[in-house]
């Protein structure tokens, strides 16, 4: 009992009445221990086993498979008797050993990890893209890990690129505002901690409010939406502060006339490493233009339809031998402003007369084709005719043989018309607008390959480049070669420093690496947290070498405190170095493998030094 374990409740049967009292108390606080603890048994066996994702738990030291949810198994492709007992290595879970050196140094460094990304191969054959998050527990007198997999094979690159393109938002205020004022969008930031609302220029004139007054409240921008998208704005913000949850809400914004703005909202939170919100940002882009056009579509479809149901269109009987119109009805007169005695007095002469030049070669070939039709079939064209008071009218013609010569040649046809003018404008407004979309997407996509802290390029700008240089270099079979460097014991600096100054640290380095990478085809990349990336084309490993010293000694000019270290009192820097001429039989990502296991040298051999492959 002196270890905290029991089976049987202590005996009450005791002379002494404060020893009973005692007994009494401890076998009743016996009982509630030991049913919170088979309830709390019984929520954690419900979701291990109800929860969507894949979850397993392993030992630590061996990697040992202990037990695995129904997810894992259907992820995983086998059952649970052949994956218990076995190792990670043992399934074949992990592709590149190296991976799990990595992994299981930063699990027992931090005793968690999130969302850890990796591409693997199911015992099905399927290769999917995970994020792989755990945590150490110590579970059965040992340490274990518990592991849960999220599939995002097919929503990685679209995830991606979305927070890409949030992040790159940052980039600086005058592209930004050219770039927004093209796509009618504003920007906007929430600081939780502090409370601060924050509106781009764009914004402001979005929304309707003289920038005079600054930024809204909370409430007050509630206020400015529609009653009932308000209550579905204040639900997501609230579901984002509490979840993270990223939201996008088509809102209606009640202008000072009484009428409506649609816009689109979206908004992201930020988290602390603790998981905690700390920031909303997001975008409101203004959906007016684009609902009036799709409105004005709906309009000229209602229009025409209620024109083919109620009101006839232009409707004529076109002789080809006397080569005169013989009938038309009263819409022509309501449509064009001619009359039938006008019609009539042009003749042979009337497509000459009223239609465009560009289209008459149209209206005769359409006359042509006429005389090779069989029975209920017609031709369509489309073309311009001038009105009565002399403006250009587009029509939308149909038009099938109404009657034979008795030798079964054409003799007249019967056309209907109806004015396409106004569909004709909005197609050309449509034209406009998508082309003023497209620049709008070439400033955006400028935007989303820019680190967010950094101001360097970003990770996706950093795999397309390397692409390129590779397919470059491969047809001139020159070398390529790669930096791969880290901040040494960068945790450390930031458990004694905070994150803040963690930031500051990054973006000294960054700015600093940056004097150094100085040629046109070189660049520089924040490659994943404290990860930064360098490429070299062109650069042979003694080039590589040259550029790796000085980047060290930027570093140690920059003498950035860092009491936390191992290695030094001031920051310092790990590198792998890798350089390769591009064969068919490697890829890209051979030369970042190549870089990470260098890094991953220079790091056991004490850091602060580079590492060549």
């Amino acid at each position: 009992m002196s270890k905290g374990v029991w089976q049987e409740s202590l005996s009450e049967d005791i002379t002494i009445a404060e020893l009973k009292v005692l007994a009494t108390s401890f076998n009743q606080m016996s009982t509630q221990i030991k049913k919170a603890f088979q309830e709390s048994e019984t929520k954690f066996s419900t979701i291990f086993h109800t929860t969507p994702d894949p979850v397993w738990i392993a030992t630590l030291a061996e990697g040992k498979f202990l037990n695995v949810n129904e997810s894992f198994c259907q992820f995983w492709g086998d059952t649970p008797e052949n994956i218990l007992g076995k190792t990670s290595v043992q399934l074949g879970l992990w592709k590149n050993i190296e991976n799990l050196h990595h992994f299981n140094e930063r699990l027992i460094n931090e005793g968690s990890i999130l969302n850890f990304k990796l591409v693997i191969c199911t015992q099905s054959q399927q290769t999917k893209t995970v994020l792989i998050s755990a945590k150490v527990q110590y579970l059965g007198e040992q340490d274990c890990l518990i592991g849960v997999i999220r599939d995002v094979s097919d929503l990685y690159d679209e995830f991606r690129l979305r927070e890409k393109t949030e992040i790159a938002l940052h980039k600086s205020e005058a592209m930004l505002l050219e770039a927004q004022q093209l796509a009618h969008i504003g920007n906007w930031d929430y600081d939780v901690i502090t409370g601060k609302i924050t509106w781009s220029n764009q914004l402001f004139q979005i929304l309707g409010r003289d920038q005079t007054l600054g930024e809204p409240t909370y409430e007050e921008i509630l206020r400015l939406h529609y009653p009932e998208d308000a209550e579905q704005l204040h639900q997501a913000v609230e579901r984002s502060l509490s979840t993270g949850e990223s939201y996008q809400l088509e809102l209606r914004v009640v202008k000072a006339d009484g009428s409506f703005q649609y816009t689109e909202a979206r908004g992201k939170a930020e988290l602390n490493a603790q998981g905690q919100v700390i920031r909303l940002f997001g975008t409101t882009q203004d959906m007016t233009e684009r609902r009036q056009i799709e409105d004005q579509l709906r309009a000229s479809q209602h229009f025409i339809e209620q024109i083919t149901e109620l009101t006839p269109n232009l409707l004529y009987i076109y002789d080809h031998i006397e080569q005169r119109n013989v009938y038309i009805n009263r819409s022509v007169a309501e449509t064009l402003g001619y009359s039938a005695t006008a019609i009539q007095s042009m003749g042979a002469n009337l497509f000459p007369i009223i239609c465009h030049p560009d289209d008459l070669y149209l209206v005769y070939q359409s006359m042509q084709q006429l005389h090779s039709l069989q029975d209920r079939e017609f031709v369509e064209i489309e073309y311009r005719v001038k009105n009565a008071q002399g403006q250009w009218c587009w029509l939308y013609s149909r038009d099938m043989v109404f009657s034979r010569t008795a030798d079964g040649r054409l003799k007249q046809s019967l056309g209907t018309s109806q004015d396409i003018s106004k569909r004709k404008k909005v197609e050309l407004a449509l034209r406009e607008a998508e082309y003023n979309l497209r620049l709008a997407n070439q400033e955006l996509e400028k935007l989303v390959n820019i680190d967010g802290l950094t101001q360097i390029a970003n990770r996706r700008c950093f795999d397309h480049r390397l692409e390129q240089e590779w397919q470059r270099l491969y047809r001139e079979q020159e070398f390529l070669s790669l930096l791969l460097f880290d901040v040494d014991y960068f945790k450390r600096y930031n458990d004694a420093y905070g994150h803040l100054l963690g930031d500051e640290c990054l973006i000294k380095i960054a700015q600093s690496v940056q004097q150094v990478i100085f040629r046109p085809a070189d660049l520089l990349a924040r490659y994943g947290g404290e990860e930064f990336v360098v490429i070299l084309p062109n650069t042979d490993i003694d080039g590589t070498m040259v550029i790796a010293q000085r980047i060290h000694t930027a570093i140690q000019d920059l003498a950035i405190p860092h009491q936390a270290s191992k290695v030094s009192n001031i920051v310092t820097i790990s590198i792998g170095i890798s350089s390769l001429i591009p064969t068919s039989e490697l890829s890209p990502s051979n030369l970042i493998e190549q870089a990470d296991q260098a890094l991953y040298r220079a790091k056991q051999q004490g850091r602060n030094q580079s590492v060549i492959f």
